[in-house]
This record gives structure tokens, C-alpha cells and sequence, in this order.
């Protein structure tokens, strides 16, 4: 005999409870980061764009567990929003490269102070160790035996 499911909410239901936290945390990211006039999301694409090497759209899709056509998406925003530009690759013709615009660079530049407040509010309000140990966690979670 099946076990009856009673659901309690979600409370209790990893998925739930990980969005929820994913969403609260995104929106506080967001805030933050508003002055700067970019979102989290985008503050980390410009992150990995400003890191080095050439950033392809196949690699901020694997960076960020995305699809190739969400990250085409935001990636597109950013192209709009004047941040980033599109080239074709110098390594390969056939795909897409990103480029850090000035208008790209002075938004992250302002906006990575932004971050790093709210980065200490979150240690502040939770204690450093806590998030600390929260962010070994999560990265070290196994989703099953396998894993």
C-alpha cells in the first residue's frame, strides 16, 4: 500500500524550500544592486565576462546551469542595455563572443561595491560562519547516491 502524500505547504519539500531561498536571496541581490542598474543575474554574467579568456554564450549556459536559450536571453538584455556587445570569435568563426562595452564596465565597477555590502548584510544579519557553512553545504550537496 502506498504511503498517502500530505502536503504540508513545503516546508518540508527540498525543492520548495531551495526556490524560496533562491528567490528571496535574487530579489535582495537585486535591490542592492538596483543603483547600478544591473540585476544579479546580469552582475554575474559581466563577472565572467570581465574575467579573461573569451566568454562564449555556450559557456555562460554552462557557468550558470542554463539553457543555451535562457542564456541567449539575458545575454540579449545585456547586448540592449548597451553592457555587452557580440563579436564573432577569434578562436572560432562560427560562434559568438562577448565583449565588455565602457557602458558595461562602469556599471560593474559600480556595481561591485553594492555587492560586497550586501554581502556583508547577509553575514551580518546570519554570522559569517553560518553563511559560511550554508554555502559548503549547498556546494557539496549530493542529489543521490550516485552523485
Amino acid at each position: 500500500m502506498e504511503e498517502e502524500f500530505a502536503w504540508n505547504g513545503g516546508s518540508e519539500d527540498h525543492c520548495a524550500v531551495l526556490r524560496s531561498a533562491a528567490r528571496r536571496i535574487t530579489e535582495f541581490y537585486d535591490r542592492a544592486l538596483k543603483p547600478s542598474g544591473l540585476t544579479a543575474t546580469q552582475f554575474f554574467v559581466l563577472v565572467t565576462v570581465d574575467a579573461g579568456d573569451e566568454v562564449s554564450i555556450k559557456k555562460i549556459a554552462a557557468r550558470f546551469i542554463m539553457n543555451r536559450t535562457t542564456a541567449t536571453r539575458c545575454l540579449q538584455g545585456l547586448e540592449a542595455g548597451g553592457f555587452v556587445r557580440m563579436e564573432s570569435s577569434a578562436t572560432d568563426g562560427r560562434a559568438l563572443a562577448l565583449a565588455m562595452t565602457d557602458k558595461g564596465r562602469r556599471a560593474l565597477n559600480m556595481a561591485v561595491p553594492l555587492w560586497r555590502k550586501a554581502q556583508a548584510a547577509i553575514d551580518k544579519s546570519n554570522g559569517a560562519e553560518r553563511v559560511k557553512a550554508l554555502r559548503a553545504a549547498l556546494n557539496g550537496i549530493k542529489l543521490d547516491a550516485t552523485d
